[in-house]
């Protein structure tokens, strides 16, 4: 009999949201989510920014422009903290829906005055907010209010159909940020999108297409892309003139759902709110992968390796760190940083100084050190740990030697290190 894949309803929502209202639009993106799961799906895509809005005023208005800075404030006042009353809400309408929700919201920190992510969230269906993605690079104009993401947050969630995940609008081409996520076992993936309606943008739906049948091919992956649309609501609100109404081409939209050969099994949908809804059986995976599986048997991870940085940034306001006093340096040594300067600042350059002198010392000063011979013939990491416990030995029984034998002890530990990482990689 063998092994039987699961079978899923899956749901690209195409909606606009209530533009600048936080709370109108979260309410709408509710009724949504249970609309869906009263169909069936269990995993549900929202476009780009809908909660609650994409800056659109930058393509009406110069930046300069006043008004474009009263847009930024009421975007701002009505971004989404994380988590909150607005992730209750959302998440209450998942539980309800029993299903995964994507959610594509503008964010802000607790506590901050400026600061904008372009974020999608990810619930599952008992209403838990399991993460967020914050868009690595804002495009074009949304350079003019969204900041960047980091790491920490590319990431694939284990789902009992597989491994969900998304990407926001242009980064959908990033070959790095596909790769990552399809080696963390993505199976289906959520493009978030903004509306795209007016003179200029063409050509849009069709790049679209082409990204969207790329990512699901190459991944042999079923992939939701979520479009937003515009109201006549949207350009009031964003007071538009007759000449700014007169260069939409349309609603936006071109929502769909493909599968793992790059096929629309589900519109694309020009114009309008709907939802758009899609069967996927994942045997169709291993049918496409069987063929060409780039995480698996048709890549060469002998030849190729991906590191990614997933260190969450941290911003370090100055002067919240507190004093230490300082710790002189053996008399018979010179300081290598002035006073003041943090214990751990101190040992750090003091180590430096040291591992830069080692290679001006003995046989180091020959073209090829004994040490690399020895890491080279698969001994590396044996003869550090010897060391580090011949010096630990040695601390505190050899007169004027202790500092050096623990800059030492460091020193092999730093290698030790570099030698794990070397077999990891292999």
């Amino acid at each position: 009999m063998g092994d039987q894949y699961p079978q899923l309803k899956a749901a690209a929502v195409q909606a606009a949201p209530v533009l600048l209202d936080r709370e109108a639009t979260v309410a709408k993106a509710c009724r949504l989510i249970e609309e869906a799961g009263d169909h069936g799906a269990q995993v549900i895509g929202f476009p780009e920014c809908y909660i609650p809005g994409h800056p659109y005023w930058y393509d009406f208005y110069v930046a300069t422009d006043p008004i474009c800075t009263t847009f930024n404030v009421e975007l701002f006042k009505n971004s989404v903290v994380v988590p909150g009353p607005a992730t209750e809400h959302l998440g209450r309408a998942a539980r309800r829906a029993h299903a995964w929700v994507v959610m594509g919201i503008a964010e802000k920190d607790p506590g901050s005055f400026g600061s904008i992510y372009n974020t999608q969230l990810f619930f599952n269906p008992e209403g838990t907010l399991v993460g967020k993605h914050r868009k690595l690079v804002p495009t074009i104009w949304e350079r003019l209010i969204h900041t960047s993401g980091d790491g920490s947050t590319l990431q694939t969630y284990p789902t009992p159909f597989g491994g969900l995940s998304g990407l926001i609008c242009g980064e959908n081409i990033n070959s790095l940020a596909r790769t990552t996520l399809l080696l963390e076992g993505e199976v289906i993936h959520v493009a978030s999108w903004p509306a795209f309606a007016t003179k200029g943008y063409e050509r849009q739906f069709h790049t679209m297409d082409v990204r969207m049948r790329y990512y699901a091919f190459e991944g042999r992956i079923f992939v939701i892309s979520s479009c937003s649309v515009w109201t006549e609501e949207m350009k009031d609100v964003l007071e538009l003139d007759k000449k700014a109404r007169s260069s939409f081409i349309g609603e936006g939209g071109h929502s769909g759902i493909l599968d793992p050969i790059g096929d629309y099994i589900a519109g694309p949908e020009d114009d309008g709110e709907t939802i758009l809804y899609a069967d996927l059986d994942l045997e169709e995976v291993t049918r496409g992968k069987l063929t060409h599986d780039v995480t698996g048997h048709y890549q060469r991870f002998d030849i190729f390796s991906l590191k990614v940085n997933r260190q969450a940034y941290e911003k370090k306001p100055i002067g919240t760190s507190p004093q230490q006093p300082h710790i002189p340096l053996p008399e018979d040594e010179e300081s290598p940083v002035p006073e003041g300067v943090l214990v751990e600042d101190q040992a750090l350059v003091e180590l430096q100084k040291y591992i830069d002198s080692t290679y001006d010392e003995h046989y180091s000063k020959n073209r090829f050190q004994a040490t690399e011979f020895i890491i080279d013939g698969g001994h590396g990491e044996g003869f550090c740990i010897g060391n580090i416990l011949k010096y630990a030995q040695r601390y505190g029984k050899k007169n004027g030697k202790d500092r050096k034998d623990l800059l030492k002890v460091i020193h092999y530990g730093i290698i030790a290190l570099y030698i794990n990482e070397l077999e990891n990689q292999e």
